[in-house]
């Protein structure tokens, strides 16, 4: 396994010459969570810059217009953004790397050997064994945020980690995706990848993932009604945002509608969970989101290091 991943690592350059109480029984019924309509983002042709945008990029909008997207485009969509921001932090502008569809390709042959129907934890350990086997360490450095940061120089950070993991969990059939109940987890330090799972005595609880180069279990958060000090994006909003986020001309249209869809998917608190957060960037009103708070935004995705319209630390 450890040489075909070398070769074709080598390959794709030759060819080119990311403390609650105990559990209390109670009557907890479970109730279903149904598909986000991410055309209600209001992230259209009208609130993208589309110059800069590669085909596969427009295709992608298109389908969230309509509602109907294809995790391929997804995928293909992020990974020419994460490339982009690779060679922006690249001192010599001709360093020759593989491009998406090459880079799909290396992330399909390090899951090739694992069971994809693994609950999410153990497929975030399986796959980290695949790395390291191969990479032989992951080195933690904050100053490159991209995907192929990981993969080619072996350098990871919560949020480039993530946005990995958030592709690798898209190999799961439609079917297991949509019952894994996935989002994306802010707090004051970190982004994480996550999902709310059914417990019978316990209700709906937030766990996090971290792919980190660690063998650790899952984060628990607790119950979805008492949350508090974090920010939960639905998992298609928070990769949409990633990939146009240096395209959105309102971004604060689209941060308000991507907490409020999530919020209603899963029932959450969202303004207890906004009071809460510790020197946020924004403090959350839907009734009065003011001018101060559009141009925080605003600056943020014209910063090229920017991480998430989401993130608060």
């Amino acid at each position: 396994m450890k040489f075909k991943k070398i070769f074709l690592l080598s390959l794709i350059f030759i060819l080119n010459t990311g403390c609650e109480k105990d559990p209390v029984k109670s009557n907890f019924s479970k109730t279903s969570i149904n598909p986000i309509d991410l055309s209600k983002l209001n992230l259209n042709s009208n609130n993208v810059r589309m110059l800069t945008l590669n085909s596969k990029q427009l295709d992608l909008l298109s389908e969230i217009e309509n509602n109907e997207i294809q995790p391929q485009t997804m995928i293909e969509s992020l990974l020419i953004t994460q490339k982009k921001i690779f060679l922006s932090y690249q001192a010599d502008p001709n360093i020759l790397i593989p491009n998406e569809f090459e880079m799909l390709d290396l992330i399909k042959n390090y899951i090739l050997e694992i069971d994809l129907n693994l609950n999410l934890n153990s497929l975030k350990n399986n796959f980290e064994m695949e790395l390291i086997k191969d990479q032989n360490a992951l080195r933690h450095s904050n100053d490159q945020p991209s995907i192929w940061s990981i993969l080619i120089d072996q350098k990871i950070q919560t949020h480039s980690s993530t946005l990995l993991f958030e592709v690798i969990r898209r190999f799961r059939s439609e079917g297991q995706f949509q019952k894994d109940n996935s989002v994306v987890i802010f707090t004051n330090s970190e982004v994480i990848s996550g999902y709310v799972q059914w417990d019978k005595i316990t209700g709906y609880r937030l766990k996090g993932i971290k792919l980190n180069g660690e063998n650790l279990n899952e984060i628990d958060f607790g119950f979805l009604d008492s949350l508090s000090g974090v920010r939960i994006v639905d998992s298609d909003i928070f990769l949409i945002t990633e990939i146009f986020k240096n395209q959105i001309t309102n971004p604060l249209i689209v941060f308000k509608n991507g907490l409020q869809l999530t919020a209603e998917k899963y029932n959450l608190p969202l303004e207890q969970m906004e009071s809460s957060i510790s020197n946020p960037v924004l403090k959350l009103s839907y009734e009065n989101f003011d001018s101060e708070a559009a141009l925080t935004l605003s600056l943020r995705l014209k910063n090229p290091e920017t991480l998430s319209i989401f993130s608060f630390n």
